[in-house]
């Protein structure tokens, strides 16, 4: 038969453990929520990069459409001048100019052709990257969403399990209680382990038979190796 001390504080312990592996789950929460959280952030920048790459693309063809247009310009201008131009030399000079800048824009336009292919490709790596972007942030929100309502629900239960610790707490002889509070501020085993077969539960080592017999009268004993209270249970 068990001690009615050990009873009592098993039922504490019982809580107790319960308390302690709920603020280890708890204390998990915060790295996974930053996991998650670094996640949106990452899929965020693939969709700026996708943007990114599709607005060089468009400001390289503005350029060299602004500087088509201004060659044109400047073609134009040489055109006109030359006819007003007497000296063979001057006009044959003009006229190099003029070839050296149909040459420019001929470049310019190739250069525009090659870009319009990269801007067709650029858009729909966008389009792409938008939708998958999309689902994979709708499903990190509510994984998110998730976690901080699983956070609410640890908090709860740790309330209510702090509530009948403290009532069960008053119960237990006020030694005996610092004794075992101070082993459970350990955070590793049990305080109060089972001697059932001679050996300690929490650390696995034979008690001495001294030890045991006190254990089996009932009386408060403590592990010769681990120092935590023991009980003897039939």
């Amino acid at each position: 038969m068990t001690a009615k001390w050990a009873e009592l504080l098993l039922l504490l312990q019982n809580v107790d453990l319960k308390i302690r592996e709920l603020k280890k789950r708890l204390a998990l929460l915060p790295a996974e929520r930053k996991r998650l959280t670094e996640k949106l952030e990452s899929l965020q920048h693939d969709r700026e990069e996708a943007s990114k790459q599709l607005k060089s693309i468009e400001l390289a063809i503005k350029n060299a459409e602004s500087e088509i247009a201004s060659h044109q310009q400047a073609v134009t201008k040489l055109q006109q001048q030359s006819a007003m131009v007497k000296k063979n030399s001057e006009y044959q000079a003009m006229l190099s100019q003029i070839a050296a800048l149909k040459i420019k824009i001929g470049d310019l336009e190739s250069t525009i052709l090659e870009k319009y292919d990269e801007q067709e490709a650029a858009k729909l790596k966008v389009q792409a990257v938008n939708t998958e972007v999309d689902s994979a942030m709708r499903s990190t929100r509510a994984e998110i969403a998730e976690l901080d309502e699983f956070a609410v629900e640890i908090k709860k239960d740790i309330e209510e399990k702090t509530a009948e610790r403290e009532k069960l707490s008053a119960g237990v002889e006020k030694t005996l209680l610092s004794r075992y509070n101070q082993l459970l501020s350990r955070g590793q085993g049990m305080p109060l382990a089972s001697a059932a077969g001679g050996i300690c539960k929490n650390c696995n080592l034979r008690l001495t038979p001294q030890t045991l017999n006190e254990a089996r009268q009932g009386k408060v004993t403590y592990c010769d190796n681990c120092m935590h209270i023991i009980y003897f249970e039939e």
